[in-house]
């Protein structure tokens, strides 16, 4: 999945949010997160069909402390959206495609 990008430190998770002016999904999730392994086919079908207006960022939380905590990600699985480089939505826990989709129509007007 091309638009799927990995985060494995704080500068690469800037410098994508920073490079790019469209939105950003940025998925925090935690090795043996139940949860967050029960979002990720959801994560992908959702960047598949918003290929080209959507980037997908998958954040191991574990690894990026100052960052989560920066943006108030307490619990994992966190998708955090952004529009511009700035955070403008949130969505926490296991959550249906639909209310991707309602947050990312809403976004994109």
């Amino acid at each position: 999945m091309s638009n799927t990008v990995f985060a494995h430190d704080p500068t690469s998770l800037e410098a994508r949010l920073s490079s790019t002016d469209g939105l950003v999904l940025v998925a925090f999730a935690a090795a043996g997160c139940a949860p967050c392994a029960m979002m990720r086919p959801v994560l992908q079908q959702l960047a598949a069909e918003w290929s080209g207006r959507l980037v997908l960022v998958e954040a191991e939380a574990d690894r990026l402390p100052e960052l989560t905590h920066r943006l108030h990600v307490y619990c994992t699985p966190t998708m955090v959206f952004f529009k511009q480089g700035r955070p403008v939505a949130r969505l926490v826990g296991v959550q249906p495609l639909r209310r991707f989709e309602e947050v990312l129509t809403h976004l994109s007007t």
